[in-house]
């Protein structure tokens, strides 16, 4: 089949002018197929089809209700997929922003304005995108398929290679990107406008030399190189020079080839970000301000808002037989409270976020903070005639974590159902678990939650599209709080609903806690120690206290310990003494922990040693990071002492 179109269309058959549009679309010059199908239909369609990577085009017109669901589910199948999205005036401002965060990965996209005149020569212009990145795609697998061939590379027979397409060698000349061409060695093979651009230097000059010496940070470019050739990828922001004109490329790294994993080069694709760099880290500096400036406000808001609720409860304690006198004092001290709540909230959130909350741990049964959690809310779930069910497995794991918090979270996640639920609502509250974590849901029939809002519901100062009666309230932080308090302990919230209208439910996670509840600490580690045999440790992390404390807590365990303040320091020790187990931090200068677990798995000594990683990242993909690097397992900051002995215990 050639290249074709499918027009996806929402609802159960398509309208009148949606088969209009695919006659007009069949007359274009490229005449490509055009398919009319429905939503559910599209994926399948894609799965089916066998032409193996010809180009396709989906446009899903506006009546589609989730055009980025469809988008997503199909560039699963075809990574190469060409989208337009057509959407209505009132509906594309959203759609825009939710493809910030919810684009289909791998595809190329545009939105385009429901207007009937405009769409044909719109998808016009995508389908000959997508046939020019075809041929883009087949000379390259041409060119890979000629350096397999061939049994030793040399540079003059790589560069006539390199050259023996004049199509290919057009398109890389005048690519926005910078891209280079390097032997296994790390010398400059091919050099086109954009490097001369982006480096200052002409191809002439920069044939047959170093790739490293035209950065002020050469060994970070040796280092890539480095990892590249051994079969990982690499993706650096390079320096080039350092006074205040100085530049940031962001350069990708990758490999040419063959299947039985010889290099025969490497392609170096970059790109000066030099611009958006410093708006991230002006954007940070904001971000820094803003948390510093809001507990700032908190805790200068604390001092009057006191002297308010006195004077409530003044007016409230005062014998008067005005009425007027006992309600106002009855108003103020409800709105006082109310505030002094939304004040704490501000005060968790710029904690959390300056890295300054303290947990008071112990080892908790779920139903110590659940049933404390069901009583601070017990008064608006009544007030609002709500009907809540109470669900708890049997022989439901411990929780190791602070009892306050514990309760702060799972009361925020109720008093959320609780507000966004109409009067005479259904709350259902499940704690359940199994040998692993500790699961806690709380469901509801209330308002939902709109799909373009459900990815950021726990970011801060989120909040649903508010009318002007603004009958719900609220900062927005409740749910940034809960998700932050949650990961300080080690666990995970989730979101999800069915869209508007439809409830919504939230699950939060905590590890089980695995030792006797009665056990002391320095009981449980002495416990470890003697079940475990001496394991030789080298921790690895760049913040010297939190280097030698972890080692004075593992030594506890009856471990060997070295320290290593850098990557380069614990490769170097490496090279003189045999370890068993790793302890990396990640966010390190010069080589982060991804790199350095990189190299000790390339090394003989070190590939089958228990490598973890204890990092502050504990996002999903930087789990899947650590993972693709070769750590075996991952705990975030602070990590549970406990939980790392018992993982060097099971080494």
């Amino acid at each position: 089949m050639n290249a074709h179109i499918l027009l996806v269309y929402g609802g159960a058959e398509p309208e009148s002018r949606d088969r209009e549009l695919a006659a007009r679309l069949r007359s274009v010059d490229a005449s490509p197929e055009v398919v009319v199908v429905a939503a559910q239909e599209a994926v399948r369609i894609v799965k089916s089809e066998t032409t193996g990577d010809a180009p396709c085009i989906v446009v899903t017109l506006s009546s589609v209700e989730e055009p980025l669901h469809v988008a997503r589910s199909i560039a699963a199948e075809r990574p190469y997929t060409f989208f337009v999205f057509v959407v209505s005036p009132e509906k594309d401002a959203k759609l825009r922003q939710a493809t910030l965060y919810g684009a289909p990965p791998g595809g190329r996209w545009s939105i385009v304005a429901d207007k009937n005149d405009e769409l044909p020569a719109q998808i016009d212009a995508s389908l000959r995108a997508a046939s020019q990145q075809r041929r883009f795609r087949a000379t390259v697998d041409r060119i890979a398929l000629q350096l397999a061939k061939t049994t030793q590379v040399e540079e003059p027979e790589y560069r006539r290679l390199i050259a023996s397409d004049q199509y290919l060698a057009n398109v890389l000349q005048h690519a926005h990107d910078a891209i280079v061409s390097l032997t296994p060695e790390g010398d400059v093979v091919s050099w086109n406008r954009a490097t001369e651009t982006v480096l200052g230097v002409k191809a002439g000059n920069a044939i047959g030399m170093p790739f490293s010496q035209f950065f002020d940070d050469s060994a970070v470019v040796d280092e890539a190189i480095s990892l590249v050739i051994h079969g990982h990828s690499a993706r650096e922001d390079l320096l080039i020079g350092f006074d205040e004109s100085a530049r940031v490329v962001d350069a990708i790294f990758a490999k040419l080839g063959r299947d039985s994993g010889e290099v025969d080069g490497i392609t170096v694709i970059m790109r000066d970000v030099t611009n958006q760099r410093r708006l991230e880290a002006e954007a940070k500096l904001v971000d820094r301000r803003k948390d510093e400036f809001l507990a700032m406000l908190a805790h200068e808001l604390r001092n009057p808002l006191a002297a308010i609720r006195n004077a409530g409860e003044m007016l409230r304690l005062i014998e008067s037989d005005d009425r007027r006198v006992h309600l106002a004092g009855a108003v103020v001290s409800r709105q006082s409270e109310h505030m002094s709540s939304l004040l704490a909230d501000l005060l968790d959130v710029s904690r959390v976020t300056r890295g300054l909350i303290k947990l008071d741990k112990a080892v908790l049964s779920p139903h110590a903070f659940v049933s404390r959690a069901v009583e601070q809310v017990r008064g608006l779930i009544d007030s609002k005639r709500h009907h809540l069910t109470v669900t708890t497995a049997l022989n439901v794991g411990k929780i190791y974590g602070d009892k306050d918090r514990l309760t702060q979270i799972v009361a925020n996640i109720l008093h959320n159902a609780a507000k966004y639920t109409p009067q005479g609502g259904q709350i259902e509250l499940v704690v359940d678990g199994n040998e692993n974590e500790v699961a806690i849901k709380v469901i509801d029939n209330g308002i939902g939650i709109d799909s373009m809002l459900l990815p950021h519901v726990f970011d801060l100062f989120t909040q649903a599209a508010r009318s002007l009666d603004r009958k719900h309230g609220g900062l927005g932080i409740g749910l940034a709080l809960v998700r932050s308090l949650v990961r300080l302990h080690g666990g995970d919230v989730f979101a999800e609903s069915a869209g508007e209208g439809l409830g919504s439910g939230f699950t939060v996670t905590f590890p089980v806690y695995r030792l006797n509840e009665n056990d002391r600490p320095n009981e449980v580690i002495q416990a470890a120690s003697e079940s475990a045999l001496r394991q030789t440790i080298l921790v690895v992390d760049d913040n010297e206290d939190a280097a030698v404390s972890l080692k004075m807590i593992i030594e506890l365990g009856g471990h060997e310990v070295s320290v290593a303040h850098s990557g380069v320091e614990a490769l170097e020790l490496v090279e003189h003494h045999r370890f068993n187990v790793f302890v990396l931090d990640i966010g390190m200068p010069e080589m982060d922990g991804l790199k350095l677990a990189a190299r000790l798995r390339a090394l003989p000594q070190s590939q089958h040693s228990l490598l973890i990683a204890h990092t502050g990242y504990g996002q999903p993909e930087d789990r899947a990071r650590t993972r693709d690097a070769g750590f075996d397992h991952h705990l975030t900051k602070p990590a549970d002492p406990l939980s790392l002995l018992q993982l060097i215990a099971n080494n």
